[in-house]
Formats: structure tokens, C-alpha cells, sequence
């Protein structure tokens, strides 16, 4: 049994947990007959594990994803015509070490917010990698704030090593100075971080979303040709899942 003393030492380490693993051992008669190696074996794996489960779980509080518990064994297959081995291969967060980026692509109610949330769950938080998730309509109304730090702004959504940006090119009064924003964002960006996008529109009009503006044009340019599309079908997700 650990002392008190020992208590107190691991827990002024944030190494509670090993009091815990410890006590637990302690309880269970199988591991009084391990020896040291064993137990001490046992006791570095469940620590790990604890450890690991709280990392996940911070990743994902501050993600923020819309749909939190999103994830890829969920997605209805049937009749959507996926591309089933491209997203599991997403899945493997493959394109998040290459800097690659997704493009969830589909009309209202696909499931493409859905399908973005499931590979940032599977692919990157689940992974480790620290992800956060923006609609764009959210981002230009913090630009548009009379004391926004535009600095501070590009920042914060420059550093995560996945994005997803919901909602792409809805906004139909994107200004100048808005596209600019975007420009330096991707720059950030493209080829150090992924994107994953969700969008009513094929790449091919994105230009005359942006108003064929040739700013516009150099936005896209950093999206598009390490991009992953994933379309999302035609099939009203949330029409069919309330006739489930």
C-alpha cells in the first residue's frame, strides 16, 4: 500500500492517477502473484491510457466541432454513392501529415457537416492533433467587429493543425478586405496546416462566389490543389434520418 506521504508527493506532480492505478491493483487479487516488472508494466499502460483519454478529451472541448460526437462508423453509406475507401483512407489522418486539405462538397442537408466533424473526430483529434472548428459566417462577423485585432483574428485560426471551415462561401456580401483576411489565412496555412471545408458549390464556382475578384482567385489557388473532395451525395440527411 502507497503512503500518504507518496500520496501527496504524486499528486503535487499532477500524478494522482498512479495513487489510483496503484489502489486499484491492490484490490484485485490477480496482480498480488505479478512481479515488479509486470506490475509496473500494468501501471505505465494505464496510465498512459488515462492520460491519453484526457488529452483526447481536452482536443475536443476546445474543437468546439458542431456536431462533437460525430464519427466515421456513423455516416450512412447506403444509396449516398461514397467514395467508402476515400474517406476511410481520410480517416487515417494520412492528410494531415502531408498537409492536405478535404473539401466536403454537397447541397443542403448532404450530411457534409456531419462528414467533416467525423474526420476531424477520427483522423485528428482522436490523433492528437489539435483541431478547431469555424463557421465562415462567424469569422467575417468577428472581422467586422468595430475593435477586432484582425492580427489576433488570423492567429487563432491560423494555429490549429486542423481547420474546419463550415459553411464556405455562403455569405453572399464578402468584401474586399474579407477576401484579403482569407488570402492571408490560407497562406498561412496551405502547405503547413490541413482544411477541411464544407461547401454548397464545386470548386469550378468558387470564383463567382468571390466575385471573380483576382484576389479571389489566389485564395482559391491555395485550396484547391491539395485538396481531398468528398462528395457528399444528393440525399436530404436530415429528411431520411427523421424517416429512420
Amino acid at each position: 500500500m502507497i503512503s500518504s506521504s507518496a500520496k501527496q508527493q504524486l499528486i503535487k506532480m499532477k500524478l494522482s492517477e498512479i495513487t489510483d492505478i496503484l489502489e486499484q491493483q491492490d484490490g484485485i487479487l490477480e496482480y498480488t502473484g505479478m512481479s515488479f516488472d509486470e506490475r509496473m508494466e500494468y501501471l505505465i499502460n494505464s496510465l498512459y491510457e488515462i492520460k491519453h483519454e484526457k488529452t483526447i478529451i481536452g482536443l475536443r472541448r476546445r474543437a468546439r466541432l458542431k456536431m462533437p460526437d460525430a464519427c466515421i462508423n456513423d455516416i450512412i453509406w447506403e444509396k449516398r454513392g461514397l467514395d467508402k475507401s476515400k474517406i476511410l483512407n481520410l480517416a487515417t489522418g494520412n492528410f494531415i501529415l502531408s498537409q492536405n486539405n478535404v473539401i466536403c462538397m454537397g447541397p443542403t442537408g448532404a450530411g457534409k457537416t456531419f462528414m467533416a466533424c467525423a474526420i476531424a473526430n477520427d483522423a485528428a483529434i482522436n490523433q492528437g492533433f489539435v483541431t478547431k472548428y469555424i463557421r465562415m459566417p462567424d469569422l467575417l462577423s468577428e472581422l467586422h467587429q468595430p475593435e477586432a485585432n484582425k492580427n489576433k483574428i488570423r492567429k487563432r485560426y491560423a494555429a490549429p493543425e486542423v481547420l474546419v471551415m463550415d459553411e464556405w462561401l455562403t455569405s453572399e456580401d464578402i468584401l474586399n478586405e474579407d477576401i484579403s483576411f482569407l488570402l492571408d489565412l490560407m497562406e498561412d496555412r496551405s502547405d503547413y496546416k490541413s482544411t477541411v471545408f464544407c461547401t454548397l458549390y464545386p470548386c469550378s464556382q468558387w470564383n463567382d462566389k468571390l466575385k471573380r475578384r483576382v484576389i479571389g482567385q489566389s485564395v482559391i489557388d491555395r485550396i484547391v490543389h491539395s485538396s481531398v473532395i468528398v462528395d457528399c451525395g444528393t440525399i436530404n440527411m436530415r429528411a431520411a434520418k427523421r424517416k429512420r
